[in-house]
């Protein structure tokens, strides 16, 4: 049950200031129109408006009566529940919806085509200052129906659209990628970012946080205070113009460098595998070969057939040496050839 209000306080008769005032300069000027508009005067049954009018003493402004119940309503209409009825919210997903799904399958798709061209600008560019591009082209020139696109690149102290040619043989992306830019999107997009950027950005995660916001943050300010201004089709600047193009493609930039590490890795052990033949052949023809002293020589190879389903997670033991797994994990325990 509500509790009932003090009668100590619902029984003071609270007259605000200046309302008879106030009730009187309307009735004058209520007048003054009825006057004005020669309306018929009001039917005497209704009687007048009597200002001095005070409350009889046996009223008492309570919210209850004196049974507990509560009053009767003045109208009997429907409560108005507009904002006691809650947002129905769609339910949060706790996995991949189909579009997370089809986005993951373009990256890894493109992703695999980068490699060799990543390789390739970073072996062209090492000990060298890359020269400023007025037109992006790739390597393949002999192709007649080639198509151009407008993408907006971002670099280290200054941003600019630039006009990407490309054909079939080499797509967007891949001729952004050739020319040190990493695409924001898998598809058709929109914006670049350079590779020297993207190495720095990973460079001061590796030993900071997360500075996706901090990075796009303090682009937009360097911009700016070189006046590079970015500005929308309205001629208004952009607010937060880069942050989410920079956290795709810092993303997925790390993820293209995951693959080219894993790439050089399969070479190391694909080249290490080779060695070893070699000197197992040299053994089995009776090559003399040294030997340190607690040493062994290596086992016999496998036939060539076996490298042709080569991957890394393959394991291969060799005698005198420990899995290529723990040499990775600690060079320092596992990777001499001393033991005990």
């Amino acid at each position: 049950p509500k509790k009932r209000r003090n009668k100590a306080k619902a029984e003071i008769v609270v007259r605000p200031l200046g309302r008879q005032a106030e009730i009187k300069q309307l009735q004058d000027v209520l007048a003054k129109l009825t006057k004005k508009l020669s309306l018929p005067p009001l039917s005497p049954s209704i009687p007048p408006l009597d200002i001095d009018m005070q409350p009889p003493d046996e009223i008492v402004f309570d919210d209850f009566r004196a049974d507990d119940t509560e009053p009767e309503p003045l109208f009997n209409a429907m409560p108005i529940t507009l904002f006691d009825t809650p947002e129905v919210q769609a339910p949060r997903r706790t996995i991949p919806n189909q579009t997370a799904n089809d986005l993951y399958a373009h990256w890894s798709n493109m992703l695999t085509g980068l490699v060799a061209l990543l390789l390739y600008y970073t072996s062209k560019t090492i000990g060298k200052i890359p020269e400023r591009a007025v037109r992006l082209q790739g390597r393949c020139q002999g192709c007649f129906t080639r198509k151009s696109n407008q993408v907006l690149c971002l670099f280290q102290d200054y941003f600019e659209k630039l006009t990407v040619d490309w054909c079939d043989c080499e797509d967007l992306l891949q001729v952004l990628v050739f020319n040190g830019l990493f695409p924001t999107a898998p598809q058709y997009p929109r914006m670049a970012i350079s590779i020297h950027l993207l190495d720095f950005y990973h460079a001061l995660f590796e030993r900071s946080c997360d500075a996706v916001n901090a990075m796009a943050g303090a682009l937009n300010m360097f911009y700016t205070q070189r006046g590079f201004v970015l500005l929308n089709s309205k001629g208004a600047p952009v607010q937060d113009a880069f942050r989410r193009g920079l956290g795709y493609a810092a993303q997925w930039y790390n993820n293209l460098q995951i693959r080219l590490g894993g790439h050089i890795d399969a070479s190391i052990l694909k080249a290490s595998i080779q060695v070893q033949d070699n000197a197992a052949k040299s053994t089995s023809t009776g090559t003399d070969t040294l030997h340190l002293p607690g040493t062994h020589a290596p086992a016999p190879a496998p036939s060539p057939s076996d490298h042709s389903s080569f991957s890394l997670t393959e394991s291969r033991l060799v005698a005198g040496q420990c899995a290529r797994i723990l040499q990775q994990r600690c060079p320092a325990c596992f990777g001499g050839d001393l033991f005990g």
